[in-house]
């Protein structure tokens, strides 16, 4: 009698690594009785219509744990962070108070600026920015609605970017 063993898709495969890699190096089964097992199975047993809807439903699985420093990036937003971390992408001289990456800003939680950097972009702007002034918006585009790191990747670019 033969078995017949089914390789997962690409999508399945993602979301086993993605699923494997927090299981192994980050998830503490006693914190917030998430049932990660139960969320893996279930995420596999779905068809994906797009690589898109497999960012969203990581994205959502690890909502589920309620921990806002563990999220799911693509590789556009990995690409970005990494990018902004090696300085190959420079910011207008902003510094922001601290808000988790996964929080959405809105009234309630602002993205508030915390310093100007001396001598930077930001300290030359008319009218002047000043610390505790609340981002809005960026080249024209609302800011509320958008995570902490989309709004701050609004304000870093290759140097002699205009951001407005």
């Amino acid at each position: 009698e033969r078995m017949v063993v089914q390789a997962f898709t690409d999508d399945q495969r993602l979301i086993a690594e993605a699923w494997r890699s927090v299981y192994e190096q980050y998830y503490d089964g006693k914190y917030n009785r998430t049932d990660w097992f139960g969320l893996r199975q279930a995420a596999l047993k779905k068809k994906y219509a797009s690589r898109e809807a497999v960012y969203a439903e990581l994205t959502g699985m690890l909502k589920k744990l309620d921990d806002p420093y563990t999220r799911f990036l693509t590789p556009n937003q990995f690409a970005a962070l990494t990018n902004s971390a090696s300085g190959e992408l420079v910011g207008v001289g902003l510094e922001f108070d601290p808000l988790p990456p996964t929080v959405v800003a809105s009234d309630d939680s602002p993205l508030r600026i915390a310093g100007v950097v001396e001598n930077s972009p930001a300290a030359a702007a008319d009218p002047a920015i000043k610390p505790g002034d609340v981002l809005i918006e960026v080249d024209g585009e609302a800011v509320a609605g958008k995570t902490a790191d989309e709004a701050i990747a609004g304000v870093r670019g290759e140097e002699g970017t205009e951001v407005v």
